[in-house]
């Protein structure tokens, strides 16, 4: 199919959801991809599939409908460029969960965020760079990725607002739920993957199991709950698979 099938919408991917098992094709190498049991529970995967060096490959994108059909085209789209540059868009997603998942502590991730995310693409990358030495390293750099909870954001914060800096602080929590998000997104690419395989496996068996625990949400918050535009809060709303604690995961 040449390019991608603007007829195919949420509802038709809803109704073939609702039919059972399915691996359908959306256009340009986009597939919707869902075991009998997911299909049972209105989820699925979004998966690339295209040729790199000869060779037939894939490469999920993430799980419907957290993920949505405008953003699974998107990524599609921007993966296709990387084709067209000569790139493999999966290799480049395994190399880039390999290095976030071995960063030793918050500077090293930070390090890698900028030489993958910013440097490339910023004019002035040595801004984003100054802001962190400054305002985030000397506080929260030695410590491990996964012990980084959200007072310890709060602290940086805080101090920044108290210097007298509300509009540094707010470009600090921009970057550093970039950074985190980039770190989550990373640690969850090889879990998507092997959902992906594991839904395959599972029609190819005519198995039902369920597939505990893949594509969940976190709980919603109770009314009790304090709900202000907090890190974590910031983190889940993007990555709504992740857990409360975004940071609380096996790397």
């Amino acid at each position: 199919m040449n390019g991608l099938d603007k007829t195919v919408t949420d509802r038709t991917l809803k109704g073939w959801l609702a039919s059972g098992p399915v691996d359908r094709g959306i256009g340009d190498g986009l597939t919707f991809v869902a075991s009998e049991a997911s299909a049972g529970r209105a989820k699925a995967s979004c998966v690339l599939r295209y040729r790199h060096a000869g060779r037939q490959r894939e490469k999920v994108l993430g799980r419907y409908p957290e993920l949505t059909l405008k953003d699974a085209r998107e990524q599609a789209r921007k993966d296709r460029a990387l084709l067209q540059q000569g790139s493999d868009p999966a290799a480049l997603k395994r190399e880039e969960a390999l290095l976030a998942q071995q960063a030793r502590d918050v500077e090293h991730l930070g390090e890698i965020w900028l030489q993958r995310h910013i440097e490339p693409r910023y004019k002035h990358p040595q801004v984003v760079r100054r802001i962190l030495d400054r305002h985030v390293h000397p506080r929260i750099g030695k410590l491990a990725v996964p012990a980084v909870r959200e007072h310890h954001i709060d602290d940086v914060l805080t101090a920044i607002v108290r210097a007298g800096a509300p509009t540094v602080a707010n470009d600090v929590l921009h970057y550093l739920f970039r950074m985190f998000h980039f770190a989550v997104q990373a640690a969850n690419a090889e879990s998507r993957a092997d959902a992906a395989r594991r839904e395959r496996t599972l029609d190819a068996a005519g198995g039902t199991k369920t597939l505990a625990g893949s594509g969940s949400l976190p709980p919603s918050p109770s009314d009790g709950e304090d709900t202000r535009c907090s890190f974590v809060t910031l983190a889940r709303a993007s990555t709504p698979t992740a857990p409360l604690s975004i940071l609380s995961i096996s790397w």
